[in-house]
């Protein structure tokens, strides 16, 4: 049920909002649809160049976390954690503990690409090492 009205909301009349759409993706990805998941989710957040939408922003950068997450369901660890260094670049003033961040640095450990505490502020967020 859930799926059915995410669909049916993603498909209204009407202004546009992203966080249907990256709701739809996270319920696909969940489901096992990973591909269908990766095609929305690219579909939702690409800009239009003559009306580039610049309140859809932050679910820009959202995005690319839940595109992360999606990739290390699929396995692919390395795109992973490439892509949560890319959205920890771009959430750089979030405090360490956000817990998008600390997912962020979850995802990236596992793909062993870092090895040292976040700062806020910092242009390329540090991550734990991996245990």
């Amino acid at each position: 049920p859930a799926l059915e009205k995410l669909t049916e909301a993603r498909n209204l009349e009407g202004y546009s909002y992203t966080i249907y759409e990256m709701g739809l993706a996270r319920a696909m990805m969940q489901m096992g649809q990973t591909s269908e998941a990766q095609a929305i989710l690219a579909e939702s957040v690409s800009p239009d160049l003559v009306e580039p939408r610049l309140d859809l922003e932050p679910q820009r950068v959202m995005s690319i976390l839940l595109g992360a997450e999606i990739q290390r369901s699929e396995g692919e660890l390395q795109k992973a954690g490439s892509s949560a260094l890319q959205f920890l670049d771009r959430f750089d003033l979030s405090e360490p503990t956000h817990p998008s961040a600390m997912l962020a640095m979850e995802i990236a450990a596992e793909a062993g690409l870092a090895n040292a505490q976040k700062e806020k502020g910092s242009q390329w967020a540090a991550l734990p090492s991996k245990q």
